[in-house]
């Protein structure tokens, strides 16, 4: 559900009666009204109106997504009609009663923890820090309920908890850690004397974040008045060694900043100046010159500020320091403002319509404008969605500079606005003139594939399959060409040019047989023999599709050969993921018999003296997840190729719940073996595919009636196990729930108190997630690929799409969003049930 839904009016008023009536006579769980949530801010997986190759790489704008997994647009979207679930009763499934054993309780906190229920943690670990008779147990669990009830932002108990952390030993690896959270605690209650003191007792013991304390040590300092400190604690974060030049740019910004608010803007000047020798981009510079200018402006040195923003303006035309910078020369009025730099300023920004006012003001003023003014006119009226504006003016550059350097850049534009306009034909004749001008452009391939699509959209799938088979042919070399084939060969098949898609499909096959591609044209080659009553060729095409490295289709060709997934299983232990020494040792073996280095499940020196993993190791001790995860993110990175390092990151991240990022170093780990899924060991399978939230997950999919198999592989595709993830729809959670969901299922299931944020916390999106699904598996009387074009694109879309042929409605998704999505999710779904269900079927 990352993409909008768009919810019609009449529709919402007529729910919000009727779940109300119903609500009356209904008393539901509510698991919100103790809680409060941590307001994550950094965005992830935002989908986008880009075509993507095998590589990832940005191929321009499209309307369906390709194999790699890539998001390739933003789905439209409306929602079921959500009724109040009565066999939700009192309590969800997710809710144990503590047992009196402290190691139980423990546990039970832990899992609560990880599950984002605060409360119900902190619940647990009071329980456990009372009971125990084991001291070293006992302090862990104390400090776990004080972290527990930080996070709950439940600071009334919180403080004293966590005093009472300090209080029995303020020298062992938990203290500092309690600092830190007192510190922040007493922050946001504005005591800052308090504040202060905990804070400076932490900043003591940190190495890896020195820095990084020093400048909110200075932060506090400010906010409590004393300016003249937060500027010396500022200076010392400036001298962290671990500091990157965008940090430091970054904390001489601060600096500048407070010297301004405090009218010395000579100081500020000098800051500013510094940031800018060691700004490490265009956007910092441009950003740094703007302050630097306003700070000159204030010494009254107005033609060193006008320098300043002026060459900003010049130099940086693109970046938003050279519209900040433009604005202010405007707000000032100055007139000697060039015009075609002030119009691509507001194109950079997205102001297209003052951009085009400038532009206009440019050409009127210059009898030979230049081809740069037509060519970021012609963007800014594509931008804005005026095609044909788009048009006038790269026609006017492809006819009055036909030697210009712009050209083969104003031949791209052109063919995406009259592809845009639905004009293939013209489109493709304009690429064609690229292709002349300019045949190693590396866009070309893209333009032809959007022309397809155009054509396959327009529901012309004889010409659609023809440009696919152009594109192929013409670029072979392309990203491109094997998906080309094979969607050539739908379209063909799809205008029952049979002969024609036999044809596309046998050059994929033939052309790129390591390609996922092939997979899916042998599966519609095994398709098309059944269809034309060949059942032996049909079998041989489906069992081809079948080997791996096993892709969507892959599993359609077991459906083919009547061998479905197994039958759901709702017994938590078929889904425990086996990470046992014995597993490790298989595993590391394996690693070891590839690599020709030896594997182990301890954190190797490297990982653990790199600046990157301490820094994230810290944010994770701190709670601090949204700093954390860029961190090790840049560890997997400079990993990448080390496949020991790789295997002991994806278990330090699986033990200490960052868990995309366990999925990240696996997958990572099983591409560098170039082995397939068959030969590679269980547990590096289950690491790739894990089943986290499975004591959440399990229950709630046995309650609506779905395989867990189905939900787990849905988690997987929307957020990779991040109960952080935050999509540009405003999706959140695990399950990628948007607001507007959100509200009508809370109503449903009459949640009271709830917020936004809840989303975030596991517990609450699996329950929300299962529950929507299952509505709308129900309305589509339990067909999994509807129900998943549903949960994605819109149960009204959905119906739109339902076709007699199940593969064809997938193909002719018109949306790259929920197209990519239900292929995606069930390829997941039938790993998730070949990986565990195998292993129960056979102990069974």
């Amino acid at each position: 559900m990352k993409s909008a839904r768009l919810i019609w009016m009449a529709l919402l008023a007529f729910l919000a009666v009727a779940i109300f009536l119903v609500l009356l006579a209904a008393t539901s769980f509510n698991p919100f009204a103790q809680t409060e949530s941590i307001e994550p801010v950094t965005p992830t997986r935002a989908a986008i109106a880009t075509r993507r190759n095998e590589s990832g790489q940005a191929q321009g704008v499209a309307t369906r997504r390709n194999e790699s997994g890539q998001a390739q647009g933003v789905a439209p979207t409306d929602q079921p009609t959500l009724v109040p679930n009565n066999r939700e009763g009192t309590r969800p499934p997710d809710q144990p009663t503590l047992p009196a054993n402290a190691s139980e309780a423990f546990q039970q906190g832990v899992v609560a923890r990880r599950n984002g229920d605060y409360v119900r943690a902190a619940t647990a670990f009071r329980a456990a820090a009372q009971t125990s008779s084991d001291p070293a147990l006992a302090r862990q669990a104390q400090f776990q309920l004080g972290e527990a009830l930080y996070l709950a932002a439940d600071f009334t108990n919180a403080v004293p908890a966590l005093e009472a952390v300090v209080q029995q030993n303020d020298g062992d690896a938990l203290a500092p850690r309690a600092h830190y959270f007192l510190g922040d605690i007493f922050t946001q209650q504005q005591k800052y004397e308090a504040a202060l003191e905990q804070l400076k007792i932490y900043r003591a013991h940190t190495r890896a974040l020195m820095g990084v304390v020093d400048r909110e040590i200075g932060d506090v300092l400010l906010a409590s008045g004393d300016s003249a400190a937060a500027i010396r604690q500022y200076e010392a974060a400036f001298k962290d060694p671990t500091f990157n030049n965008a940090q430091r740019a970054a904390v001489l910004k601060k600096i500048a900043e407070v010297y301004h608010a405090r009218q010395e803007p000579q100081l500020a000047a000098v800051r500013l100046e510094e940031a800018f020798k060691i700004a490490p981009d265009n956007a910092t510079r441009a950003n740094v010159e703007y302050l630097w200018g306003e700070a000159l402006y204030a010494m009254d040195e107005q033609d060193a500020a006008l320098g300043h923003w002026k060459h900003a303006l010049a130099t940086y035309t693109l970046e938003a320091g050279a519209h900040q910078s433009v604005a202010k020369l405007v707000e000032l009025g100055v007139t000697d403002i060039n015009e075609l730099q002030r119009g691509i300023a507001n194109y950079g920004v997205g102001n297209y319509d003052l951009a085009i006012q400038a532009f206009r003001r440019y050409i009127a003023a210059n009898d030979v404008p230049g081809a740069e003014v037509l060519y970021y006119a012609g963007l800014a009226y594509q931008r804005k969605g005026d095609q044909a504006g788009a048009l006038r003016n790269l026609d006017v550059l492809l006819s009055s500079y036909p030697q210009d350097k712009r050209v083969p850049d104003a031949l791209f534009a052109k063919a995406v606005s009259q592809t845009r306009l639905g004009d293939s034909a013209a489109a493709l004749a304009t690429l064609r003139q690229l292709l002349k001008r300019a045949p190693d452009d590396a866009r070309i391939d893209d333009a032809f594939w959007n022309a397809a699509l155009a054509y396959e959209l327009a529901g012309n799938y004889a010409q659609a399959g023809a440009v696919y088979t152009e594109l192929a042919k013409t670029f072979p070399a392309s990203g491109f060409a094997p998906f080309a084939y094979f969607n050539g060969g739908v379209s063909y098949y799809l205008a029952q040019n049979y002969t024609r898609a036999k044809a596309d499909w046998n050059a994929a096959l033939e052309n790129y047989p390591a390609s996922p591609h092939a997979d899916s044209a042998a599966y519609w080659l095994g398709k098309l023999a059944r269809l034309q009553g060949d059942e032996k060729s049909a079998v041989k095409f489906f069992q081809l599709a079948t080997q791996p490295p096993r892709s969507y289709y892959s599993w359609r060709a077991f459906d083919a050969l009547n061998q479905p997934a197994p039958p759901p299983s709702y017994k938590l232990d078929d889904y425990a993921m086996e990470d046992t020494a014995a597993t490790r040792a298989e595993l590391e073996q394996w690693i070891a018999s590839w690599s020709g280095a030896p594997a182990a499940a301890e954190l190797p020196p490297a990982v653990l003296n790199d600046a990157a993993f301490k820094r994230g190791s810290e944010y994770a001790s701190l709670s601090r997840a949204l700093d954390a995860r860029p961190q090790f993110q840049i560890v997997n990175e400079t990993f990448k190729n080390d496949a020991a390092a790789l295997y002991a990151l994806a278990l330090y991240y699986k033990d200490n719940n960052y868990f995309s990022l366990s999925i990240d170093a696996a997958t990572r780990l099983a591409a560098l073996s170039k082995q397939n899924e068959t030969t590679q060991p269980r547990l590096l399978r289950q690491l790739i595919y894990p089943t986290y939230y499975a004591d959440l997950i399990v229950p709630y999919a046995q309650r609506h009636k779905f395989d867990p198999a189905l939900f787990f592989g849905l988690v997987r595709q929307e957020s990779t196990f991040n109960p952080l993830s935050y999509s540009s729809a405003e999706a959140r959670g695990l399950t990628q729930v948007i607001p507007g969901t959100g509200d009508l299922i809370a109503r449903a299931l009459g949640v009271s108190d709830f917020k936004q944020n809840d989303l975030f916390k596991p517990y609450v999106s699996v329950r929300f997630g299962t529950y929507y699904l299952g509505n709308v598996l129900e309305s589509f009387n339990g067909n999994i690929y509807y129900a998943l074009m549903g949960y994605n694109g819109g149960p009204g879309n959905a119906r739109k799409w339902m076709k007699p042929d199940l593969d064809t409605a997938v193909e002719a998704i018109p949306y790259a969003e929920s197209h990519l999505y239900v292929r995606t999710v069930v390829a997941q779904y039938r790993q998730y049930a070949n990986i565990y269900r195998e292993r129960a079927n056979k102990q069974e």
